[in-house]
């Protein structure tokens, strides 16, 4: 995200509405939050976690022309409740990828689709669609 009119990268993207002032406010978040990325979905539980995989970081979520395409398989777990950042285990997740659908059913996340590194040279490939991963972090 840029700030209008100007070539600023926004760096605070979390932001929350206070309902009884009636303001956004930029909340204090416990622990070290992820790099921005692109090309992730995120789900929520009914405690208040938002669980997000994977995605990339390249030139727009930094902000430098010259800054390499990084493609994570990390799952990333915001508490709003607790206002605080964790890292979900990696044991067995899914490849590095993009552009997915995700699904929070029950206790478990399923990822659909989306786009993997690719091994031929090419710099993506489309992921199977007859192969869903799925994590079992979810703890409702």
């Amino acid at each position: 995200m840029y700030l209008i009119n100007q070539n600023a990268l926004v760096t605070d993207v979390i932001y929350a509405f206070d309902t009884k002032s009636q303001q956004w406010v930029l909340p204090v978040i416990n622990g070290t939050g992820p790099n921005r990325r692109r090309g992730v979905q995120a789900v929520s539980d009914n405690t208040g976690k938002i669980y997000y995989f994977g995605g990339n970081s390249d030139y727009i979520t930094t902000g430098s022309p010259t800054a390499n395409v990084t493609r994570y398989n990390t799952l990333n777990i915001l508490d709003t409740a607790q206002l605080s950042w964790s890292i979900g285990s990696t044991i067995d997740a899914p490849s590095p990828r993009v552009g997915y659908s995700a699904t929070l059913f029950i206790n478990l996340i399923i990822f659909i689709g989306g786009k993997e590194n690719s091994y031929d040279g090419r710099p993506f490939s489309l992921v199977n669609i007859s192969q869903i991963p799925v994590l079992l972090e979810v703890q409702t």
